[in-house]
């Protein structure tokens, strides 16, 4: 393979380093320091990150890896993967299975994300700390 296609190990560094940089970004949305810009960004550095620009994407790519996973099972079901579980290729079809997984799971700090940050209720006040138990009912700000 590497005679027939010379880049594909730089095609597998770069696959490599997207799913670090995704999973380093799917823990900050849980972590306390995924609130602020890090201070290595210009222009940006130490002020606070909208919740939109985390959360919409964060959403976006939940979904994208239900529709992925969803693929994998109907393949594996119908028995159309050309892999074979326990065969050369074994990590794809591990790979392929478990984004249902990672899907939820990122679904799932998003939606933690904006509970977070959604910010104080104007009606009730619910998210400030003496009001925890308000159930009002009214779209947060």
């Amino acid at each position: 393979m590497r005679e027939d296609e010379p880049t594909i190990f730089v095609a597998g560094a770069m696959m490599a380093l997207l799913g670090l940089a995704g999973a380093t970004l799917t823990i900050g949305l849980v972590a306390p320091w995924g609130e602020h810009w890090p201070r290595w960004i210009p222009y940006l550095r130490g002020r606070r990150i909208p919740p939109p620009v985390v959360i919409v994407p964060s959403m976006g790519v939940a979904a994208l890896l239900v529709s992925a996973g969803k693929g994998w099972y109907v393949s594996a079901a119908l028995g159309r993967l050309p892999e074979e579980l326990f065969g050369p290729n074994w990590a794809t079809v591990v790979f392929g299975a478990t984004l249902p997984i990672w899907a939820i799971a990122l679904g799932a700090a998003g939606y933690a994300y904006w509970l977070r940050r959604r910010g104080v209720c104007s009606r009730c006040g619910r998210g400030r700390p003496d009001t925890a138990n308000s159930t009002c009912g009214a779209l947060l700000d």
